[in-house]
């Protein structure tokens, strides 16, 4: 494995999940829905029947549903990364994207163990997708915790709040075993 490789590959999932669970939460909330509507307004939907927006919540949910991997992963090197003359490592990223569900419960209950002033649930998503990406490299690929730990606490640095390195560093110590 190239180091540098897999720090791209890890900036990859780490978009990929922010796409998702941003998107999830626009869709949960109904603010995706209710602004495509607005938009809509303008081209005349305003107009349509309950059964018409049935369809089109569900068009919608289809469209942000992530259901094509390898054209979401070009998407994102291409905007983001199409500049580095370095190869993806595909196999670190599908294990990621495939499979981090599996460790979803077990983290939440770790750190709302660790927590004492809020749950994981009302964490910012920029930590808790931080948290799911190094709790889910450590278990199901078994990345070193000093690496983890490393790498979790310099995209906190990059992307985060601006203590957001610090609520990483402090739990991920505690979580990352």
């Amino acid at each position: 494995m190239n180091i540098k490789s897999r720090i791209l590959s890890r900036k990859i999932v780490f978009l990929y999940f922010y796409q998702k669970f941003f998107t999830e939460y626009l869709s949960n909330e109904d603010i995706l829905f209710n602004d495509i509507l607005k938009v809509d307004k303008i081209v005349n939907y305003e107009n349509m029947s309950d059964k018409d927006l049935i369809e089109l919540r569900r068009d919608i949910a289809e469209i942000c549903s992530f259901s094509n991997l390898d054209m979401d992963i070009s998407y994102l090197h291409n905007q983001f990364f199409g500049n580095y003359e370095i190869n993806l490592d595909f196999d670190y990223i599908s294990i990621m994207i495939l499979n981090f569900s599996t460790c979803l419960e077990q983290l939440e209950k770790l750190i709302n163990e660790n927590i004492e002033t809020f749950e994981f649930s009302s964490m910012d998503m920029v930590d808790k997708i931080i948290f799911i990406l190094g709790f889910t490299e450590k278990n199901l690929i078994n990345t070193p915790k000093n690496v983890i730990l490393n790498e979790m606490i310099m995209l906190a640095k990059i992307y985060g709040d601006n203590n957001s390195y610090k609520l990483i560093n402090g739990i991920g110590h505690k979580i990352i075993s």
